[in-house]
């Protein structure tokens, strides 16, 4: 590894392991522990000191609050991002644009309480979406639009409430969804999961889930192969749910 400035402090250049495709990746880590740490991004010019391409960026725990719009500009990402364990609290839109070569997205472990239309534009080959253990309560309508290449996603222990009627509906290739540990409340109907065809697994449990699961919720789920709804409240199964 080598020492490498951004963002005002030292940085770690080097080449680091990525799990899901067990390749070495071009890394620039500059993640720190620190109560002291600026609340505050650093400007798109700070960071086009990234250098032109970053296959693998880390920027955690670093208590930033906000990432802006254009945040990357005059960098391209070209594999995985982790901004995991900052206070992010809210994400603009168009925060990741030209990234459309990104494939991971980490942003668990933050504050984040709602997504909104364009915070994911650009992100159009994007596979892996982490939000867990953030505060979010909702989506907007067409805030997964642009990431319709989406194979993984995790909401996992957030604030969620209420799972929108055709919310998942351009997800067609998504495989993994997990929703555990929120606040899902909601009848599930059969266009609460409407567009999901390739979906594997479904993990639901821990959520305080209507009485009864009602007949066809999971109709549209054709490939669904692992349900978990352990710890719900449902009372009831109807006959063909």
């Amino acid at each position: 590894s080598a020492p490498c400035t951004l963002l005002n402090e030292t940085c770690v250049c080097d080449n680091r392991y990525f799990y899901y495709n067990m390749y070495y990746l071009s890394a620039v880590d500059c993640s720190r522990v620190s109560q002291e740490s600026s609340q505050k991004f650093p400007s798109s010019v700070e960071v086009g000191k990234l250098g032109f391409i970053v296959q693998y960026l880390l920027i955690k725990n670093k208590n930033y609050e906000k990432l802006p719009t254009n945040a990357f500009l005059n960098t391209y990402l070209t594999f995985a991002a982790d901004f995991s364990s900052n206070r992010l609290k809210e994400i603009e839109p168009r925060a990741f644009n030209g990234q459309n070569y990104l494939y991971f997205l980490y942003l668990n472990k933050n504050e984040i309480s709602e997504i909104k239309n364009d915070t994911f534009v650009s992100l159009s080959r994007l596979i892996l979406l982490d939000l867990s253990e953030n505060w979010i309560m909702q989506d907007e309508s067409a805030a997964l639009l642009p990431i319709a290449q989406l194979q993984l996603l995790t909401f996992q222990s957030n604030r969620i409430q209420k799972l929108k009627s055709k919310q998942f509906s351009t997800l067609s290739k998504m495989i993994y969804l997990y929703l555990k540990w929120n606040w899902i409340s909601n009848e599930l109907t059969n266009e609460t999961f409407l567009g999901l065809t390739s979906l594997n697994t479904l993990v639901l449990e821990n959520n305080p889930i209507q009485p009864v699961l009602k007949k066809h919720s999971f109709l549209p789920l054709n490939k669904l192969e692992i349900l978990w709804v352990a710890n719900c409240w449902y009372q009831s199964v109807e006959q063909g749910a």
